[in-house]
């Protein structure tokens, strides 16, 4: 078995990964001070990554803002036959790791542009149509300290 690994440098490269992906996983503490990982959608806007919680959610009220939040995707990617690398490859995954610090979106007017960018990203609705926003009450963002991209190629 041999694998080959590579971190991507290329902010717009890992950027247009992070506009086109769909979900991923957020790992926090709460205020509990235990880990905790779930999936979620997301909108990525000025190198920060930004979630939404329902107005009554348990899980939004128990998140220790001003601590470490991660965020992680992978994308399965197709694999092409290259004798550069030396063998033949059976897999190729990106994975894309933000770090920063957890803090509750406030400001009104963010909030609803990221309601709207949100709509845009996820909603099957026609342009213009009535939108429910009860899900999008609350927000939380990753004020991004640092985003770390890998290419990982095996077989």
């Amino acid at each position: 078995m041999n694998k080959s690994v590579k971190q991507l440098l290329e902010i717009d490269d890992i950027e247009k990964e992070l506009f086109e992906c769909k979900a991923g996983v957020l790992a926090i503490h709460n205020k509990d001070d235990k880990l905790n990982q779930f999936p979620v959608t997301f909108i990525y806007k000025d190198k920060n990554i930004y979630f939404f919680f329902e107005e009554d959610d348990e899980l939004f009220e128990s998140i220790q803002v001003n601590s470490i939040g991660i965020f992680t995707f992978l994308k399965e990617e197709k694999i092409r036959k290259s004798k550069k690398a030396g063998f033949i490859p059976s897999y190729k995954i990106l994975s894309v790791t933000i770090f920063g610090i957890l803090k509750k979106v406030e400001d009104v007017k963010l909030l609803d542009k990221l309601r709207q960018g949100f709509a845009r990203k996820y909603s099957a609705k026609e342009a213009g149509s009535e939108l429910d926003f009860s899900i999008l009450d609350k927000a939380l963002m990753i004020d991004t300290e640092e985003i770390k991209a890998i290419e990982e190629i095996g077989g």
